[in-house]
């Protein structure tokens, strides 16, 4: 995934149809600049928040290989964070995540039919979507995966940094939301 403001539009959209074009991996992208405001709207869900561009690369090397050329391409490039995804670049707002994009289902525990991922051995596992990336059962992620993956961890978070405890969550959007929370003992 990318992510951008709405200003880049005709810019992304050229460099990734090129990059993309030139290797024949398939890619999608929302239709015009309104259609980009949307996707960083605070009202947007936040399961698709910033997801403006969608890259299907089809393998890891070819992933890797396509990270170092938009980070070229797009340097300078801004927008905001997709929680559902694993931020892969220090430098260009590109994210990866392991899960499936054509419909594909399995049942849960309860016998409900549920997103699916499909391993190379034909098995399919839960695609869990939710605001946190994970890995589907089964897979082994790339090694830039694994690194990004350790950066982050190791980064921690803005809040912890300021010295926060979140405890409870009063209201989500996309643009933070509000908390309780505990700072130098005060509530």
């Amino acid at each position: 995934h990318i992510s951008f403001l709405p200003r880049d539009y005709e810019w992304v959209l050229r460099e990734v149809t090129q990059a993309c074009v030139a290797r024949t991996i398939p890619f999608k992208i929302v239709a015009d600049r309104e259609l980009a405001f949307q996707k960083i709207a605070k009202g947007e869900s936040r399961l698709t928040a910033g997801k403006s561009c969608a890259i299907y690369a089809g393998s890891e090397d070819t992933c890797r290989e396509l990270i170092d050329e938009l980070e070229d391409r797009l340097a300078g490039l801004d927008g905001p964070e997709i929680l559902t995804s694993l931020r892969v670049s220090e430098t260009v707002p590109l994210f990866a995540r392991y899960g499936a994009f054509l419909e594909m289902y399995t049942a849960d525990e309860h016998g409900f039919q549920i997103h699916a991922f499909e391993l190379m051995d034909g098995r399919r596992v839960p695609d869990h979507r939710s605001v946190r990336p994970s890995l589907p059962d089964g897979v082994k992620p790339a090694e830039f995966y694994t690194a990004a993956l350790q950066s982050r961890k190791d980064r921690g978070t803005e809040i912890g940094a300021a010295g926060l405890t979140v405890d409870k969550v009063l209201q989500y959007s996309t643009g933070g939301g509000v908390y309780l929370g505990v700072h130098d003992g005060a509530t």
